[in-house]
Formats: C-alpha cells, structure tokens, sequence
C-alpha cells in the first residue's frame, strides 16, 4: 500500500539550530503511530515539522502522493493534515462554537459524511454544554477537547496529536484516551500521537518510533514495544 506520509531524511529546527537530523518514516493511511522519547528529543519539532512550522534544512515530506517540501502550513492543512499542537492554541476571545466553525471545512466524502460541528458535540458533549463560552473561559481539560475538536472539525486524513494529556486530571486523560481510541479504530485517518507514557499510548497504537538526539533510534511494531522492558529502559527511563 502506498505511504500517505513519508518523510525521507528531514533535518529541521529553528533558526540555525538544527533538532532533526534526518528523519526518514512511512505512516500508511488508516494506520497509527506512536512518536516517544525524552524531553528535547525532537517529538514537537518534528510534528511541527510536518505541519510547516519549523525551518527545514533538508530532505523530502510528501503527504497524499503530493510533495509538500516548500508548501507552507495553510496548504497543508487544506490537504487533509489535521493538528493538536501542544499549546492547545485556542482562539481566547472567540466562543466554543466560534473556534469551532472559524477552522471547519467540508467532508471530505460530501455531505453526511466526515467530521461537522454537531458530530464534535457528540463526540465531546462538555462542549456542547459549554458552546456560548469563551476560550479563555475553560478549564485545561475543556480546552483541549476543543482543541481537538477543532482538528477535526478540518476533517483530517492526517491527525497530529502532540502530548494530548499533558497536565491533565486523570479522569479526562481517561476520557481523551477513550475518545483517541475510537478515533483511531474507527475513523480510518492516520493518527501520529506524541505522549510521554509509553505505557499509555502503546496499546492504541500500530506502530511505535523512539527518537533520540532527533533521530530515529528504535522501531517496531506497537505492540513488541511494549513487551520490550530493555529498550523502554533504555530510551524512556521506564520500566
């Protein structure tokens, strides 16, 4: 099957500082991926990288058979690449539903189909139920629900979650971890998802990449990774 992403040797940062030094991975539509590694590794840079907000130094990124090597992030996201960032990003002054709607575009398989403002409701009713509110109005837990809300409310191929939980009380980890599970057996969108917990994200997951000094030191099946204490240990510091 063809790679809907593929990255060949991509060396990225910001400014002269160069993070990654040479990232070269395949992520099949339908398929996820769990991206893990210590603080500073690179997991956000190359996430943003994706998504064109990093300076790349060199190599190739083509999403959907299209090389977006030079196409700045607005044209990637209008091809099918949906992003969590990190910061969450919410729009302060504008409601819920205004966050919603100001990034939405059509289903991608016409009307009914995909991603619209009511399926976010069901899918997250606290947002719902908080629609009138402002952005800077919601606690943490809110705020990132809408986030990914909004991500979706793009109706992604390519769904880019960057630490998810970070912060976060533990039942609305359970909560978003429910909720990502479903997005990935589910929906058919490929799904990169950044987390600390290997322990957490790996059973939801396809395929797992540690990364190490912004290169891709270990890969394997989600699954194998988990069951491998030695090379958790290794990179992670966990056992």
């Amino acid at each position: 099957m063809t790679a809907l992403l593929t990255l060949e040797g991509v060396r990225a940062g910001y400014g002269e500082a160069e993070v990654l030094g040479g990232i070269s991975l395949e992520l099949e539509a339908g398929r996820s991926l769990a991206l893990l590694g210590r603080n500073g590794t690179g997991k956000t840079t190359l996430i943003n990288t994706i998504v064109g907000a990093t300076d790349l130094m060199g190599g190739k990124l083509v999403f959907d058979g299209q090389d977006m090597t030079r196409l700045p992030g607005y044209r990637r996201a209008a091809a099918g690449i949906g992003w969590v960032p990190q910061e969450r990003n919410i729009f302060a002054s504008l409601t819920v539903e205004e966050n919603l709607t100001s990034v939405s575009r059509p289903p991608r398989g016409g009307a009914g189909t995909g991603w619209d403002l009511q399926r976010v409701y069901r899918t997250f009713p606290r947002l719902a139920e908080r629609k009138a509110n402002m952005g800077n109005q919601l606690s943490g837990g809110e705020q990132q629900m809408l986030a990914m809300g909004r991500a979706l409310m793009l109706n992604p191929r390519l769904l880019l979650l960057d630490e998810p939980l970070e912060g976060l009380a533990p039942i609305i980890v359970e909560e978003l971890m429910a909720i990502i599970g479903r997005l990935i057996a589910d929906e058919g969108m490929a799904v990169i998802l950044v987390e600390q917990s290997a322990q957490l994200i790996l059973p939801f997951t396809d395929d797992a990449i540690i990364l190490e000094r912004g290169l891709v030191v270990h890969q394997a099946p989600s699954a194998e990774l988990a069951n491998d204490e030695k090379t958790i240990v290794e990179y992670l510091g966990v056992g």
